[in-house]
């Protein structure tokens, strides 16, 4: 195995042999957050952007009236921030690097002043450097090096509020570039050599502000080979729909194409006899290790988006039970001869080898029922699993994964999603899913304040044994103050138990609740009233009035607690609608029906 990212960069791309690193990966897709540890949804304030990258620290907006908007779905169904060229910012902590590349994908409008600044690496001093690429007309875009003064400079026509994607190589000594999709303005020979002086702050706009979106900005510490540099521009090119004026090889991206946009990934060799030979991008297939690799040769991959549950049962081959949903096409250009085809099957609770099928769409007629399916997977520990030196692949063919045993190698994940995040009230969403379930009890949601130690908070009924998507959802109606961890316990009949991944999420601020259940109640029963979080005062009273305005009950309290349960027999009372009041906190007054 390689380095953390050498496999699971943008594209595959995480170190080159080179020596170059991903340092800096800020995607819209993952972890902008909108407070805390709460997501952002669409028309949302972003309060920090993480940082994928090798390099530690999110970036941070210092005010919440200089935060970008999180815009969902806003290119080719991916997310974007949207700063508004007045004051949104973000600030972060960066090594500068004597040499490097930056990615971006972004849109903006220059209006008015003397730049837009998209990115700067950097403060720019007398003895220190910055990086920047920012928008100097409607028409210009300019990637420039800095310190103080302008040192030097390069170029690229481009039309104001059109969606790019821009790569710069900087160099300090030598020649630097600066792409537009893929187009190159040509070089700029700087002839300088700078101080390096460590860690710094840059910013994503600031100063003189972006106007416009940002969907995805990546920077690595030394200039990426040319083979690398094309397939990091095919992986965002298909993934926000940019079409290239260069290398454009991937083209499984395409609507007639079938759409196979995501996670895209490649292995390749350039003209110049660079080369990236292994890679695995955001998703779970890797390829590797070709033999017959030459010069303008590559090989990209991606995805439908299908579900990763082997639950189609009728479009497979001879010998196999069931494949995944998700099906994966092929971009070939030349002949990079036989690979090793990876993969990453750890979120499944069994699978064995030898019940593993890799399924190529050999005849390219969009159907797998009339194929031979390959055998001879070997799992290579960490749950990764191998077939080796297949030859099979092809220019725009199709591939996907089946067993040929549904009961020993079922491949449906039985946890396919477990969200928790904060409400508007303060209360704690807990959402999961499962594809299927074989034998489930029931599922226990645990709590810790410290991540270690965890109470159980509710028991839920599982299905049972189902192959169908089940959602489940619960609310902790009282959560505590500051940050906590929640998990899923699933149990078996049996009394086998696994754990979910653990999520935290933190509550800044409790606020005084009042809970009525059930609603609307069946006369007879007992109404069930819990308040928690209670403000600090001298008395509390509790009145149910009924339509008319009239008292049918009430309970008074002069040593208040923070939290009080009660139940109020129904028996007595008329049918209809009544309210329950309490004094002097009026806005926990809550309405009731009686049937």
């Amino acid at each position: 195995m390689q380095a953390a990212f050498a496999q699971t960069g943008p594209g595959g791309v995480g170190t080159s042999g080179g020596g170059s690193s991903l340092n800096i990966w800020f995607d819209a897709n993952q972890q902008a957050f909108t407070s805390g540890t709460t997501l952002a949804t669409n028309g949302q304030t972003v309060e920090s952007w993480s940082n994928l990258g090798l390099a530690s620290g999110a970036a941070t907006s210092s005010s919440s009236t200089f935060r970008p908007t999180f815009s969902s779905n806003a290119l080719n169904g991916y997310h974007s921030l949207t700063f508004d060229g007045s004051n949104d910012s973000f600030s972060f902590t960066h090594t500068i690097t004597n040499s490097g590349t930056l990615f971006a994908v972004a849109s903006g409008s220059f209006n008015s002043g003397t730049e837009r600044v998209l990115i700067r690496l950097g403060e720019p001093g007398l003895i220190d450097y910055s990086n920047a690429m920012r928008m100097t007309s409607s028409t210009n875009m300019q990637a420039r090096l800095d310190n103080g003064v302008q040192i030097g400079t390069i170029n690229q026509t481009i039309t104001s509020g059109t969606t790019y994607l821009w790569s710069y190589n900087h160099r300090t000594i030598g020649s630097s570039q600066l792409f537009a999709n893929s187009s190159s303005s040509g070089t700029n020979s700087l002839g300088i050599a700078l101080g390096i002086f460590g860690s710094t702050t840059s910013i994503i706009s600031g100063g003189d502000f972006w106007d416009g979106n940002i969907a995805e900005i990546i920077h690595y510490s030394g200039v990426v080979n040319a083979a690398e540099r094309i397939i990091i521009e095919n992986y965002l090119a298909a993934k926000y729909g940019i079409s290239l004026s260069a290398n454009d090889i991937y083209n499984e991206d395409d609507g007639a194409n079938g759409d196979y946009d995501h996670d895209v990934a490649g292995i390749g060799q350039a003209s110049d006899g660079s080369s990236h030979t292994d890679s695995q991008s955001t998703g779970i297939l890797r390829i590797l290790g070709a033999n017959d690799l030459d010069n303008n040769e590559f090989l990209f991959w991606g995805h439908d988006n299908g579900d990763a549950i082997a639950t189609e049962t009728s479009d497979v081959p001879t010998g196999v039970q069931a494949r995944f949903q998700r099906v994966w096409r092929i971009s070939e250009q030349g002949d990079v001869g036989s690979v090793n085809i990876r993969f990453d099957l750890s979120a499944f609770t069994s699978v064995t080898a030898a019940d593993l099928r890799l399924i190529i769409d050999a005849d390219n007629d969009g159907t797998f029922n009339d194929e031979t399916a390959i055998s001879g997977a070997t799992h290579l520990g960490d749950d990764i699993y191998q077939f080796a030196s297949v030859s099979a692949l092809g220019n725009n063919l199709r591939l996907t994964i089946g067993t040929a045993d549904t009961n020993d190698t079922p491949l449906p994940v039985t946890l396919v999603s477990f969200n928790v995040e904060t409400t508007e009230t303060n209360t704690v969403n807990i959402q999961w899913a499962t594809a299927s379930e074989t034998d489930n009890s029931h599922f226990t949601i645990e709590r810790s304040i410290n991540g270690t130690d965890f109470e159980t908070l509710a028991y839920v009924d599982g299905a049972g044994s189902v192959e169908e998507l089940r959602t489940y959802q619960f609310y902790d109606l009282f959560p505590v103050k500051g940050t906590s961890y929640y998990r899923l316990r699933q149990t078996d009949f049996n009394g086998q138990f696994t754990f979910s991944e653990v999520k935290r999420v933190l509550i800044k601020e409790l606020l005084a609740k009042s809970i009525c259940y059930p609603n609307p109640i069946n006369r007879g029963e007992n109404l069930k009233i819990s308040l928690s979080n209670l403000p600090n005062l001298p008395f509390l009273s509790i009145c149910l009035v009924n339509n008319k305005g009239n008292i049918e009950w009430q309970h008074h309290l002069d040593s208040l607690v923070t939290n009080l349960d009660l139940e109020l027999e129904t028996s007595n009372l008329s049918a209809g609608m009544y309210n329950i009041q309490f004094s002097p906190v009026k806005k926990l007054s809550k309405r009731v029906i009686i049937k």
